[in-house]
């Protein structure tokens, strides 16, 4: 899930939605036990923040970021 990976991810995300709108679902799998240190910043799309909180799961900040992108959850929640 690093800069390449989690680009592509969040570049799904605006497909998976549009799939969505048309009634198709698409389930997607991240996997990735690396966390986020602070020399992951700049690089890749991780916030400062992330780095900060005791090192987050790159996949749990991953897919946050895609399903907010996707209108799928506000607020970190699932709607």
């Amino acid at each position: 899930m690093g800069g390449t990976g989690s680009a592509l991810v969040l570049a799904l995300a605006g497909l998976m939605h549009h799939a969505r709108q048309k009634g198709i679902r698409i389930g997607l799998t991240l996997a990735d036990d690396d966390k986020i240190e602070e020399q992951n910043i700049g690089r890749q799309p991780f916030g400062v923040a992330s780095s900060m909180t005791g090192g987050v799961y790159k996949c749990s900040d991953v897919a946050l970021r895609m399903n907010a992108a996707s209108g799928k959850c506000q607020n970190g929640r699932e709607v």
